[in-house]
């Protein structure tokens, strides 16, 4: 569980699953980061992190998670699944914990994350950032 002041985030994403869980996704500004979060970083060093709370339908909050770097990163958008919570954001920090060995490329890159029913990171990549473009076609 973290231990974090509730009262310094700000929430940018909610899902309910079909267990009316709820999940709540925001990101902190590196004041707000509690210092027991940042490891060995010094906490001049990191800018911000992503934070994940889950509550039951009674407001208790069931499990924490923080994905946090040593620059700044940022919540895009969430996707609740059955039994996942799929987090995809933009970060500017070089050192995320990711499952395939990808790196940061350029100043900036997007990640993505997968979080199980528990809390816990099942997975978590870089994409983008290298020059790489995506094409949004419309259906009409």
């Amino acid at each position: 569980s973290l231990d974090v002041d509730l009262d310094n985030i700000f929430p940018q994403n909610m899902q309910i699953s079909s267990t009316n869980q709820i999940s709540i996704v925001t990101a902190m500004n590196h004041q707000s980061v509690p210092n027991d979060l940042l490891g060995s970083s010094n906490p001049g060093e990191t800018k911000g992190g992503v934070f994940i709370f889950t509550f039951d339908q009674n407001g208790s909050i069931l499990t924490s998670q923080a994905i946090i770097g040593n620059y700044y990163d940022w919540i895009l958008t969430t996707v609740q699944s059955e039994n996942s919570l799929f987090i995809a954001g933009s970060t500017s920090s070089t050192d995320l914990q990711t499952s395939d060995g990808s790196t940061l490329r350029g100043e900036s890159s997007n990640f993505i994350a997968r979080l199980e029913v528990a809390g816990d990171i099942s997975w978590l990549v870089y994409f983008g950032g290298d020059g790489t473009t995506i094409q949004q076609r419309s259906c009409s």
